[in-house]
């Protein structure tokens, strides 16, 4: 049921807004953001689920328009939420050392990127493309460098969903690059 999935995204939204009004050191901030970025996982997780047909849910957009909405009211909200927490997961995923934190932080950036082309949104598309590059020009030393290794992860991206899609081609003719590549 959607209600039961956005009461339980809700329970962790208002609590985090009533923290942030408290915040008063670097690590607390830090910690709302990433529980936040989680959150932007689930909902995204919830996303692919619906849409690949794990979970049961009715949701009119994916089913006339073939464009996932999610939790959210329209498809285009879900892929901006999905775009911000993006930064944030690449920031956290330079920081790390850890191996296995990082295969999680991948996994959630896949799942974010796979909602984003769900939501069939051409700004979340554009947005995350200079999102990424920007990210990568700015943490990089040899800016040239920066862009060349974050348009080539966007593409390394595109091409495992455009792989995954292979098997539910359904899908792939409503994602946000074959809406902006067909119209």
């Amino acid at each position: 049921n959607a209600n039961f999935f956005s009461l339980i995204l809700n329970c962790a939204i208002i609590p985090l807004a009533l923290f942030a009004i408290r915040m008063r050191s670097l690590p607390e901030f830090r910690s709302v953001i990433l529980i936040w970025a989680a959150a932007a996982i689930y909902g995204a997780a919830f996303v692919v689920c619906y849409c690949h047909g794990y979970i049961s849910h009715y949701d009119w957009y994916w089913t006339h328009l073939g464009r996932a909405r999610g939790l959210t009211p329209h498809p285009n909200v879900l892929g901006i939420n999905t775009v911000m927490a993006v930064p944030v997961l690449l920031l956290f995923w330079c920081e790390v050392r850890d191996w296995v934190l990082r295969i999680f932080i991948g996994f959630g950036l896949l799942i974010l990127w796979n909602a984003a082309n769900l939501s069939g949104s051409r700004t979340t598309l554009g947005a995350l493309v200079i999102v990424v590059a920007v990210f990568f020009v700015i943490r990089s030393k040899d800016r040239v460098r920066g862009v060349i290794l974050g348009g080539g992860i966007l593409l390394a991206a595109e091409g495992l969903r455009e792989i995954i899609a292979h098997y539910a081609p359904d899908i792939t003719r409503t994602s946000a690059l074959g809406r902006f590549i067909f119209g």
